[in-house]
């Protein structure tokens, strides 16, 4: 890795791929998965798409496309915490039946959901979560796809990538979400990815047999059937080391063709999109990391740190909420003074607790705080206002 002081003042010259995979670790936690489950998928994804004979620009898609194929998940966060209870533990639940047909979905929800709750209030749970479902379910995936498209177009990602983001949804048969695209007018990267990650979902929760009887099961339906042939006969060799300790120095190794670097400009747009993703976790934060950024490195020059240093305390206001995507957002979004705000107002403490320990003020309620620039909406919520992007001018890698 190289260094450019005058570019990235005091710290090497990082890979794209090294943003990417540290933003993907976060997607993790919102669709409630192990860490590096989806840098797992994405060592599938390249090596399927090896074993299909894609050129290595198509397979630089496929390896970006599925580290970010769920990028656009805390769009919606909103919409599925309110249905069901907690977004993230419904992402987990839903996850493994994601290319199934919409009978296996159902079959999943009433067995799961709210399991453990009185039997009235399950009830009465399901019915919710069903009927919003049903009712937003295009919206929820147009949002997710949306996002998807303008924080891939914030990191730089050209046409080929930002066109196969808006195909998370769709399927094989033309059931999907949200064009009904059907068989080859869904882009091949897409198809690739799909695969993939059906695959290294169930390799993990049930070995090589599981995968390979559960992409069986959906060829021809969700997946395109020659792709998913391949993935059966060659899932030994595939998924070969999906299980290994760390994937993060075997994620970036596999990155195809050149190791693409990112200058100063685009490194803060990264980060910024990193932290657009975060906001988007709470119907109160659109465009908060932002502002944190803006301030505290104006504080820092204020306190004497240099100009270097400054940019420093920027770039870590962008990301210090990056795990805010690891807590469902029914805690974010619940009404009145949250726990924290509680204890400091009352001035109580729990014993023993130190005075560094003790909890701090909360922020200002974020409807106090200007809105940003660009709108990507859930359509149809009628609970929350329209998620709000900021889009500053996109640099191309």
């Amino acid at each position: 890795m190289t260094t450019n002081a005058c570019d990235l003042p005091g710290v090497a010259r990082p890979r794209l791929a090294e943003l990417i995979a540290s933003l993907s670790l976060a997607i993790d936690l919102e669709v409630g998965q192990p860490l590096e489950h989806v840098m797992r998928a994405a060592l599938v994804a390249v090596r399927l798409g090896e074993a299909q004979g894609l050129g290595e620009a198509e397979l630089a898609d496929v390896y970006y496309l599925a580290l970010l194929a769920y990028v656009g998940c805390t769009a919606e966060a909103h919409v599925i915490a309110e249905a069901t209870g907690n977004d993230i533990s419904n992402n987990a639940m839903v996850l493994p039946v994601h290319y199934g047909g919409s009978t296996e979905v159902l079959g999943v929800v009433l067995r799961q959901l709210g399991r453990g709750y009185p039997v009235l209030d399950r009830a009465r749970l399901i019915a919710r979560a069903m009927a919003t479902m049903a009712r937003q379910s295009k919206a929820v995936t147009v949002a997710h796809c949306e996002v998807g498209q303008l924080l891939a177009g914030q990191f730089g990602f050209g046409s080929s990538v930002i066109e196969a983001l808006g195909q998370v949804y769709e399927r094989w048969d033309g059931s999907g979400l949200p064009r009904k695209l059907k068989g080859e007018l869904i882009m091949p990267t897409m198809r690739v990815v799909h695969v993939a990650h059906d695959g290294a979902l169930m390799y993990r929760l049930g070995g090589s047999a599981a995968a390979i009887s559960t992409v069986r099961r959906h060829a021809g339906a969700a997946h395109d059937p020659e792709i998913a042939e391949r993935f059966c006969r060659d899932a030994d060799t595939l998924l070969g080391d999906a299980g290994t300790a760390s994937a993060w120095d075997a994620v970036l190794a596999a990155e195809p063709g050149p190791r693409r670097r990112v200058s100063a400009t685009q490194f803060e747009t990264a980060l910024a999109a990193m932290g657009d993703f975060a906001d988007l976790k709470s119907s109160h934060t659109a465009g908060h990391l932002r502002r944190v950024s803006s301030v505290a490195s104006a504080a820092a020059r204020g306190y004497g740190l240099s100009e270097a240093e400054s940019r420093h305390v920027a770039w870590s206001g962008l990301l210090h909420d990056l795990g805010r995507a690891g807590v469902s957002t029914s805690i974010w979004d619940k009404p009145g003074p949250s726990p924290q705000r509680a204890c400091t107002t009352s001035g109580s403490t729990a014993p023993g607790t130190t005075a560094a320990q003790r909890p701090v003020r909360s922020s200002p309620p974020r409807a106090c705080l200007p809105p940003p620039t660009c709108t990507a909406r859930s359509q149809n919520s009628a609970r929350t206002a329209p998620r709000e992007v900021p889009t500053p001018p996109r640099a191309s890698y």
